[in-house]
């Protein structure tokens, strides 16, 4: 099988023998960890579940950067031992859920690597291990990768840099797993597609649309967004239900035009605590560090100049003698 490459940027035609890059790919070292049979699932796994017509895309990672982790980190993510279940060759309805915590490996190993400065271990692979083996896999890669996410949040200007939450992340896989299954009935005449509404799709007023994200993590979201851009707008004090919050049963927020709020929440409450505010007090804290480390190296090399200035003296001093 040929495959032409380069058809719309550029004017040379070039070409591509599926049959000879299926036989590198077999005797590649750096795809040890993966059954020779089986790389040729692997690439195109890796293809759909890191961008295709069928899934999404990761903001800022394209498919080099992806399959450049993969090879470096692949006996971390296709590992399917005791310790890292699964490989992205699993797209199967009895081994999508092996096959879901290996991508997880993956998308975290990519945001581990691009933020590698923000992470006190060696690998994504001793990250993962310092969170321990008696807990559920699934919970242990999920915790992994909320820290990850977590860590990079002050590097990043906007959301869609982060990496996406599990949910969203398992319903990308599903709809990988119906991609691959769909593919390998290529060569059939006829064949039986799998209902998608069970892949990472729903079907809303007769349309089919992409399900994107749990509605839980969307309902917060939307609260989040509420209470920091829109709120009540009294004048007495937020204390009758003419206020719309205590109407609602909430205290009121940032969003909030009130005056002589009585409605305000109490300063230990984290559900309405000032974001801004703790942000500004951790780089402070970081700015502090800062100045306090510039000050001790300013001292170091200050007592070395003053050290050296009173060697110079005392060889002054000798000469003077010596005359």
């Amino acid at each position: 099988m040929i495959v032409q490459l380069n058809t719309y940027t550029s004017l040379e035609y070039k070409y591509l023998d599926m049959d000879q890059l299926s036989a590198a790919l077999t005797g590649d070292p750096d795809l040890a960890a993966i059954p020779a049979e089986a790389r040729p699932k692997f690439m195109q796994s890796l293809f759909v579940c890191t961008g295709s017509d069928f899934t999404s895309f990761f903001s800022g990672l394209g498919k080099a950067t992806f399959m450049r982790f993969a090879y470096q980190h692949n006996t971390f993510i296709n590992a399917n031992s005791e310790q890292f279940p699964g490989s992205l060759v699993h797209t199967t309805a009895d081994t999508k859920e092996k096959g879901f915590l290996a991508f997880i490996r993956l998308v975290g190993t990519a945001y581990y690597s691009k933020h590698r400065t923000c992470f006190p271990f060696e690998s994504p692979r001793a990250f993962l291990n310092s969170f321990g083996s008696g807990i559920d896999s699934r919970m242990q890669h999920k915790a992994w990768l909320e820290c990850i996410c977590n860590a990079i949040w002050e590097r990043t200007e906007f959301e869609d840099e982060l990496p996406p939450s599990v949910e969203a992340l398992w319903r990308h896989w599903l709809r990988t797993c119906w991609v691959s299954d769909y593919w390998s009935k290529a060569i059939e005449n006829c064949c039986n597609v799998l209902d998608v509404t069970c892949f990472g799709w729903k079907v809303n007023d007769g349309s089919l649309e992409i399900d994107w994200e749990d509605q839980s993590n969307i309902a917060k979201v939307r609260d989040r967004v509420k209470l920091l851009l829109r709120g009540c707008s009294c004048k007495k004090g937020c204390d009758t239900r003419r206020c719309s919050c205590l109407k609602d049963g909430k205290k009121c927020g940032p969003g909030c035009r009130c005056c002589n709020c009585q409605n305000s929440p109490a300063v230990h409450d984290a559900e309405t605590h000032d974001i801004e505010e703790e942000e500004e007090e951790d780089n402070e804290a970081s700015r502090q560090t800062c100045q306090n480390v510039m000050v001790i190296d300013e001292e170091d090399r200050y007592s070395t100049d003053q050290e050296s200035d009173m060697n110079s003296l005392a060889t002054d001093d000798s000469d003077i003698e010596s005359v």
